[in-house]
């Protein structure tokens, strides 16, 4: 019998059927014990779904936003420049892990023809596999998008000083994928920046979103001029005149609380012009004349900003190799389709990860078109080194304890059905109560005074 390295077994089935954005200075990069350098992990891999604010915000809900990266370490961003981000299922098929001998071209480490599509598939011709790409082709990928905030303590992050400032279309798609920073970005304060990486798909899967949080700094900044204060993004779909003009916040979509954007029903916002989002470097993000900078007091309540414990970090400081410039992604235009994106079906096998305890509120089918997860377990006694992270159906993730690691077999099956109706947040708000009879007092208080003048 041939002897495998625990480590190829492992990345040979971390499917998660999601994809982050791997770089330095990322938290929770090595999991979310900050004593072990997890080089497998897809802790931060999972979703965000129908979570509160506080808990969605730079991964909470999984301790990410208490994970952060060793000292000293950034996602450097040279002004006027490119970033290179990697994006794959796990840790351990990028360069930041194993000598990167696990890295390949695309995000899954295998083979894939440059036209990758779901053509022959059933219902929305989604790439199957294991559906981690949620997409039909590189046409209809959504894009990704980058933010930053000029705050060095991430519990001073706030959805209005947290500024989206580089777009990248049709992503995620392959391994390798490379921003455009704006040439203007100011220098970051002597703590550094925080940014996020960020991406909401368009159907092919549940209607979720990723957020991965980063300490980043400026490099070669000449500019001075700070960037101005975040206004929530706008649908306008094809019309570019209702569009969100200026610095705009990350989409904030299918929460429990903090949505900040209302698309219409069946449809699925992203970071493209359908919410005004420009390809590339987002250059009308500056404060000019008397506009306000990002820097000014929040108006989320402290009440809603999570809490993070400074914690030191063992982790390695890893390089990733210089990038040559002027390799960048294709420029084909995002094409959304107009009727409801999310009617599919999409079964995918996960192996391994870890042990985890389910609720039985964990699953449920649910009225009004929200997903339904199915989800079965069955143990095997071999042993890994392998590293997962629960599941993240119905927005629920989940991180393995135990004292051993245990193979398991994790079958998903997501259902999904027309929704029929705006999801409650797109409900309009409620008239403003009125108060007639305080209305009265005051109208008969003035034809009194206007008597005493004579008029």
């Amino acid at each position: 019998m041939i002897a495998v390295p625990a480590t190829i077994l492992a990345l040979a089935a971390v499917s998660q059927a999601h994809i982050m954005g791997w770089a330095n200075g990322m938290y929770c990069k090595g999991g979310n014990n900050t004593s072990i350098d997890d080089a497998n992990t897809s802790l931060a891999v999972d979703p965000l779904w129908m979570l509160d604010f506080e808990d969605f915000w730079f991964q909470h809900d999984r301790g990410c936003d208490q994970a952060p990266p060793a000292e000293g370490e950034f996602l450097e961003l040279p002004a006027g420049g490119q970033v290179m981000v990697e994006m794959a299922h796990n840790r351990g098929q990028t360069t930041l892990s194993f000598g990167g001998q696990y890295a390949g071209e695309w995000p899954d480490g295998k083979p894939h023809p440059e036209d990758w599509n779901g053509n022959n598939v059933p219902g929305e011709g989604c790439i199957q596999d294991d559906g981690a790409m949620h997409t039909s082709n590189q046409s209809t990928a959504a894009g990704t998008a980058l933010a930053i905030s000029y705050q060095s303590d991430i519990k001073d992050v706030t959805i209005d000083n947290l500024v989206v400032f580089s777009v990248l279309p049709n992503t995620p798609w392959k391994r390798e994928a490379y921003y455009d920073i704006p040439a203007d970005l100011p220098a970051c304060p002597p703590g550094g920046c925080t940014c996020a990486w960020l991406w909401v798909p368009l159907g092919c899967g549940e209607p979720n979103i990723y957020m991965a949080g980063y300490k980043c700094n400026v490099t070669g900044a000449t500019a001075t001029n700070p960037v101005g204060v975040a206004q929530p993004p706008v649908w306008c779909g094809d019309d570019s005149s209702k569009c969100q003009a200026g610095p705009k916040q990350i989409i904030v979509w299918n929460q429990k609380t903090g949505n900040n954007v209302f698309p219409p029903s069946g449809q699925s916002p992203g970071y493209n012009l359908k919410d005004g989002f420009h390809p590339g470097a987002q250059n009308d993000i500056f404060v000019t004349g008397n506009a306000s900078a990002s820097s000014a007091p929040a108006s989320i309540p402290a009440s809603v900003a999570p809490t993070v414990v400074p914690t030191s970090s063992a982790a390695p400081l890893t390089t990733v190799p210089a990038i040559p410039s002027g390799t960048g992604a294709s420029s084909v235009s995002p094409s959304l389709p107009t009727s409801a994106p999310f009617n599919n079906q999409t079964t995918f096998t996960r192996l391994p990860s870890k042990p985890i305890v389910l609720p039985s509120s964990s699953v449920s089918s649910l009225a009004g078109g929200v997903p339904t997860t199915i989800i079965t377990e069955q143990p095997q006694p071999a042993p890994t080194s392998g590293s997962g992270n629960g599941n993240s159906g119905n927005g629920n993730s989940g991180n393995g304890a135990g004292p051993g690691k245990v193979d398991y077999t994790t079958t998903v099956v997501y259902k999904y059905t027309t929704m029929s109706s705006p999801p409650p947040a797109c409900t309009a708000a409620a008239p403003a109560r009125k108060h007639p009879r305080a209305l009265g007092r005051f109208v008969d208080g003035l034809a009194q005074k206007l008597g005493d003048m004579g008029i």
